[in-house]
């Protein structure tokens, strides 16, 4: 059986239905299609509060045309910066962790803030350790290996000092 469907009518300004009318949605060629893709996408928005998977189609829907026009731009420039492919790829999930949080920290206070805090800084170190194997590589994973080099260079020295720390505090409490 087929769902049902209404006939909706609704008032909209000139601008409004200019910004309906120039509107790109994939797979969307009628105003209705339109409209039931921004619906659908607006319902994804709310569940994505306390629900992953909503949460990663909603960042990743938000990065969707960024992507592909590196993926597009690098093709064309005979180009690949693996840097940006993991930026990029990391930067929904990191999103979509913490969108899934938001009503469990509402409800729950500190016992959900501590489980974000933990589960955002673990894929924060893994994109960090990602970022740090690019360093073994001829060209750093960029463009150029000078991006990496000048940018990595302040981090590098910033990570010994809390190494130091953390050996310090580890000696002071055997």
């Amino acid at each position: 059986m087929g769902r049902k469907s209404a006939v909706v009518t609704v008032r909209l300004s000139d601008e409004e239905q200019n910004i309906l009318a120039t509107l790109k949605v994939d797979g969307a060629t009628t105003i209705s299609d339109k409209l039931r893709s921004l619906v659908r996408g607006a319902d994804s928005a709310r569940r994505a509060h306390d629900h992953y998977p909503s949460a990663i189609e909603l960042a990743e829907g938000l990065l969707k045309e960024t992507q592909t026009a590196v993926k597009l731009a690098e093709h064309e420039a005979g180009v690949h910066s693996d840097f940006l492919e993991r930026f990029l790829t990391w930067l929904p999930l990191a999103l979509a962790s913490a969108l899934s949080h938001t009503d469990a920290i509402r409800i729950e206070g500190e016992t959900a803030l501590r489980k974000i805090e933990n589960a955002l800084f673990e894929q924060h170190a893994r994109h960090v350790e990602s970022v740090l194997q690019l360093g073994l590589t001829a060209d750093r994973g960029c463009y150029s290996s000078d991006v990496y080099e000048r940018n990595i260079e302040k981090s590098l020295q910033l990570a010994e000092l809390v190494q130091g720390q953390i050996i310090q505090s580890a000696r002071s409490v055997s």
